[in-house]
């Protein structure tokens, strides 16, 4: 990767930014409208799945022992989870 003229090139520049900053945006809506879920609401965004898909997701739920009851997936995964 690297930054060429301003615009910045290579694997994963482009991947996922427009699911994750939704994510992002409805978590923050969610608290600006005053709604308050059953549970917390997290949001968990990793890197380099490409290379090591799942380990990243493995760990937010290992080390950090988040179990959620519901999950937003912004990318395919075949319904798998960590």
């Amino acid at each position: 990767a690297g930054v060429v003229d301003g615009y910045l090139y290579g694997r994963g520049s482009a991947d996922m930014k427009a699911a994750v900053a939704a994510q992002v945006f409805a978590a923050g809506a969610l608290k600006e409208a005053g709604v308050k879920p059953a549970g917390d609401v997290h949001v968990a965004a990793v890197v380099n799945e490409e290379r090591a898909e799942g380990v990243a997701m493995r760990r937010v739920v290992e080390d950090l022992r988040i179990r959620p009851d519901v999950v937003v997936l912004g990318e395919p995964t075949g319904l798998r989870l960590a």
